[in-house]
């Protein structure tokens, strides 16, 4: 069927188009509306600039996937899809998020990444509000511009997974101490100098991802993060292994390459639940023999790439 150009596929029962559409590099004309069975619908890696009004008539349709396209706004047919759970956005040009999302009230994941969200706090805020009306579980909002992180996502309870990677974010607000549920969050490539301690109360956390900031010290209240298993901090400014992170119990995973670290505490032993430690490129002048006391420790990481080379590994 690859030489096909024209498919009319409407007033049938399928319920997701075949993996082997993306091979029908002829076609021209497809018609699928109308298919009221449908649940999951992939459009993404075209031109689309906008969508057909039967678009609506898809009743039944979970997951939309409208990704790597041209689109500057929403299309309005989308708030015509009362039972849409997941929505990617990602790779778009688009400016706001309209406050008619609030009608997809079963939306539990929106991932608007890479798209051109410079300013939400004074222009899409009061329509971010919105959202604390849905139950969405998971944000998708890196690659775009945000100078800060936008005080209306404290209003989303339910939210598990917040990405903000790769924007101009300085500082974390207080605000997010509110999303006590929330277990992901990823905050790399920004422009953070602090490890903001209002992070600390986010207890419920298990991962967390600052690297590629400014970063040069721990907050001594990490101890209260008792719950996070996975932290990333390469490519910051430590010049020490943070004393502070002893302290939180339950880390099993913890990257701190790309840093100037010279120094390991002889409190590490006390990570009993650590398997994973990544500490290459720093500024180690021997291999730290404090690691050697970490029991739990599995996989190891010390490579040196430029500068002073560790000679002898006990």
């Amino acid at each position: 069927m690859k030489n096909i150009k024209q498919l009319f596929a409407s007033h049938n029962n399928l319920t997701q188009l075949p993996y082997g559409m993306g091979d029908l590099s002829n076609l021209q004309i497809l018609t699928i509306f109308k298919l009221s069975h449908l649940v999951k619908l992939c459009l993404c890696g075209n031109q689309i600039k906008s969508l057909p009004k039967d678009l609506a008539s898809l009743k039944n349709l979970r997951e939309l996937s409208l990704s790597n396209n041209c689109l500057t706004f929403l299309p309005v047919q989308i708030y015509s899809l009362a039972n849409l759970e997941e929505l990617n956005l990602d790779n778009n040009n688009l400016t706001g998020i309209s406050d008619k999302v609030e009608q997809l009230q079963r939306l539990k994941v929106l991932s608007v990444a890479n798209n051109l969200l410079e300013d939400l706090t004074e222009k899409v805020l009061h329509k971010l509000k919105k959202l604390k009306e849905l139950c969405i579980t998971k944000l998708d909002l890196s690659g775009n511009k945000l100078s800060e992180v936008p005080e209306a996502l404290s209003s989303m309870a339910d939210l598990l997974w917040l990405l903000l990677d790769k924007n101009e974010i300085k500082d974390v607000p207080e605000s997010i101490i509110y999303l006590k549920k929330l277990k992901h969050l990823s905050l790399s490539r920004n422009k953070l100098d602090v490890f903001s301690v209002h992070l600390c109360a986010l207890q419920d956390l298990v991962f967390l991802d600052l690297s590629m900031n400014n970063l040069h010290d721990v907050p001594r209240e990490v101890s209260n993060m008792q719950s996070l298993s996975e932290l990333l901090l390469h490519s910051n400014r430590f010049t020490s292994f943070p004393l502070e992170l002893c302290s939180v119990k339950k880390l099993q995973k913890v990257d701190l390459s790309e840093n100037q670290i010279q120094t390991i505490p002889a409190r590490i032993c006390h990570l009993q639940l650590l398997q994973e430690l990544d500490l290459s490129n720093n500024h180690f002048k021997t291999f730290p023999n404090q690691i050697c006391s970490v029991k739990s420790l599995e996989f190891l990481k010390i490579c040196q790439e430029n500068g002073i080379k560790v000679r002898t590994i006990p």
